[in-house]
């Protein structure tokens, strides 16, 4: 399924160059801004009109080749303003490192608590690509295309999801910040419900760092809040040390 109904066979090929965060190997890389990788040149092919308007973005439909190799759909999502491109990048790049984050310490998460939380948590893999001899915006995020219903499960102020079933995600977010030596927390949980796993995307981090992770890093006054509205229920229990336990369920 190609969301808004477009037909690739239509639309001329573009060069782009995409480039993604270096992963994380361990704990202690998560200090410091991470390190991009070089550049990779690629074609595109991107739909010529959006097929959704979020609050800030709008996403479009494209496909990605290298060499005779096409990718499945993907997602390219643009910031609405045009007046500062450099301000699209250094967004786009927040977001990857967010998500580089994200899938680190979900992967973290699954590998210590395996036999607690039964399918896992994994974040879609963001990149930033650039049309070179565009005039106007050039600047994307992509991530691939999730053909599921997508379930809100917190958000990066109070709300998180009450449904028994989705405990994981309250967990998971008291889990990071414990992890991360209270240093850093993910939020902002919404994805696909799958049979074997969940995939999301687009989280936020509230961290201690306030200069890291853009506009929706809330601090320790967003850390605080989470830790207000959260209870530790018996999966939370399971996994966090008792002394960080917070309003018991």
């Amino acid at each position: 399924m190609v969301p808004g109904a477009v037909d690739f066979s239509e639309i001329k090929p573009e060069r782009i160059s995409m480039t993604q965060f270096i992963d994380l190997e361990e704990m202690d890389d998560l200090e410091a801004p991470l390190a991009p990788e070089d550049p990779v040149n690629y074609r595109a092919q991107i739909a010529p009109k959006p097929f959704a308007k979020g609050s800030l973005r709008l996403a479009y439909s494209a496909t990605v080749t290298e060499s005779d190799h096409k990718s499945d759909v993907v997602i390219l999502k643009e910031y609405y303003h045009k007046e500062y491109r450099w301000q699209d990048r250094v967004r786009t790049f927040h977001e990857m490192e967010v998500g580089t984050i994200a899938q680190f310490l979900a992967k973290q998460f699954a590998s210590k608590c395996r036999e607690l939380v039964g399918k896992p948590i994994e974040f879609n893999t963001i990149r930033m690509i650039q049309f070179p001899i565009r005039e106007g915006n050039d600047c994307y995020m992509m991530e691939p295309y999730l053909d599921a219903k997508f379930e809100r499960f917190s958000n990066n102020a109070e709300y998180l999801n009450p449904a028994p079933e989705f405990e994981i995600f309250q967990t998971f977010t008291h889990w990071t910040y414990i992890a991360t030596n209270k240093k850093m927390m993910i939020v902002d949980l919404e994805g696909a419900v799958f049979v074997n796993k969940y995939v999301l995307t687009d989280p936020a981090i509230h961290a201690v760092d306030k200069l890291r992770f853009g506009k929706t890093n809330l601090g320790a006054k967003g850390m605080e809040t989470f830790l207000k509205v959260h209870k530790c229920g018996n999966l939370c229990q399971s996994v966090i040390p008792a002394k960080d336990w917070v309003n018991i369920a």
